[in-house]
């Protein structure tokens, strides 16, 4: 699944070719991520962007240390309505995470 365009400039083109054709990453033998996956899955049960947002950033700089990238910074958005086949509606919260969305908060 593609989310944005390729580069243009074949240098990065040629990187993002790369990153699109891996299917796994390796993972902490430790627990760490998984100790992180918990915390936002509690947050998720309280259903506020206030409680979702610091648990996701530090699920992120966690991963961001173990895999030796750059942190991104993170962003809870909204809860947006899914519809639901047995009558009602259900809402979930929707976040989104940007390099470039960070660079900006951090003024560089």
């Amino acid at each position: 699944m593609l989310t944005e365009r390729a580069p243009r400039n074949s240098a990065s083109r040629q990187e993002f070719l790369k990153s699109d054709m891996l299917t796994s990453l390796p993972v902490p033998l430790d627990d760490r991520l998984r100790e992180q996956a918990k915390s936002i899955a509690s947050a998720l049960e309280e259903g506020t962007a206030a409680g979702l947002q610091p648990v996701c950033a530090g699920f992120l700089s966690v991963a961001a240390d173990f895999y030796g990238v750059e942190r991104p910074g993170i962003r809870v958005l909204a809860a947006r309505p899914l519809r639901v086949r047995e009558g009602g509606w259900a809402s979930e919260l929707f976040g989104d995470y940007s390099i470039d969305w960070l660079r900006t908060q951090r003024g560089s």
